[in-house]
């Protein structure tokens, strides 16, 4: 087999890119976006959005569902807490319910400028 200079140069431009991070589970896949927020998608197939309750701390983001009485079998209550990582704040997270699963936008955390803190004497 035969490479080109072509092949070598997408390689290591493909290796020089920042490393992305994608996790995925039967219940929830993480993925960090080009915008650099993470995107978190939930199987929630069978809940009604009105009953996901989604409570947000700067390092956790923890999703409750109750199975409703009469849904199938298959529907599992949910409890499921992640933690958003030392960039991150869940608390400025979004949220949006499509075709059955639960998407959330985790931002990431606003970097504290320093001060120069004036002297006194």
């Amino acid at each position: 087999m035969f490479y080109t200079l072509d092949t070598f140069d997408k390689l290591f431009k493909e290796l020089a890119k920042e490393p992305t991070y994608n996790y995925k589970t039967s219940q929830f896949e993480v993925e960090v976006l080009e915008s650099g927020k993470q995107q978190v998608i939930i199987n929630t197939l069978g809940h009604s959005p009105k009953n996901i309750q989604v409570d947000v701390t700067e390092e956790f983001v923890h999703i409750i569902a109750k199975k409703e009485e009469g849904t199938s079998r298959f529907v599992k209550d949910i409890d499921l807490k992640l933690t958003v990582g030392t960039d991150y704040d869940g608390t400025k997270s979004e949220a949006k319910f499509e075709n059955g699963l639960l998407v959330l936008l985790i931002d990431k955390k606003n970097e504290r400028k320093s001060r120069t803190l004036k002297i006194s004497y």
